[in-house]
């Protein structure tokens, strides 16, 4: 989902990344919006810009290289979990206490 600004609308935070990353899939997303909050570059995926064809067909190539994208699906279960809603309301009971 390489996302790229619109006019003055941009991709948010990007759940799609993170309920991917929950089933064990790494994924290719754009450098603008909140993509970088929820796909890590070369670790659970790849960041492209989206706004450069050469760029989404260069890392499209890169996930599939020498099965990284096995790599990335692995690293992205484990990432997924800092999103899960247990952790997520312990964080913020921590900042409020």
């Amino acid at each position: 989902m390489p996302s790229r600004i619109e006019k003055k609308s941009v991709e948010g935070f990007g759940i799609s990344f993170v309920e991917a990353a929950s089933y064990g899939v790494g994924s290719i997303g754009g450098k603008d919006g909140g993509t970088s909050d929820a796909l890590k570059h070369n670790k659970t995926g790849l960041i492209c810009d989206g706004s450069d064809l050469n760029s989404i067909y260069s890392s499209t190539l890169n996930f599939f290289k020498n099965k990284k994208y096995i790599e990335y699906g692995d690293n992205a279960k484990l990432f997924s979990q800092n999103f899960y809603w247990n952790k997520v309301v312990k964080d913020y009971l921590k900042l409020i206490n």
